[in-house]
């Protein structure tokens, strides 16, 4: 099955990436400067791990490294949130590590 954009297999996969900006959940663009942004792995089903840790950076070098997330369990769905960061003007890559 081929996918033309990220949405398609975002919808198809049982693991979603969400990002909030000032506590709202918003859609994968830029935000402004000096808002508050979190991060979400979340995921449907059975997950046979407990733990998910945080990395953050940007050309500059690595700003988070490695932070332990917050595992929320309702509904049938498992959350691994981060902390709220003050990002600047920039472009930002992450990633998490389960």
């Amino acid at each position: 099955m081929g996918f033309d954009s990220f949405s398609e297999i975002e919808r198809e996969s049982p693991v979603r990436v969400v990002r909030r900006v000032d506590g709202a959940d918003t859609p994968f663009e830029y935000c402004p400067a000096g808002s508050r942004v979190s991060f979400g792995l979340r995921f449907s089903g059975d997950v046979r791990f407990s733990e998910a840790y945080f990395y953050l950076g940007n050309d500059d070098g690595v700003i988070v490294r490695g932070d332990r997330t917050e595992c929320v369990r309702e509904n049938g769905t498992v959350t691994f949130n981060t902390a709220e960061y003050t990002l600047g003007r920039g472009l930002y890559f992450f990633h998490f590590e389960l």
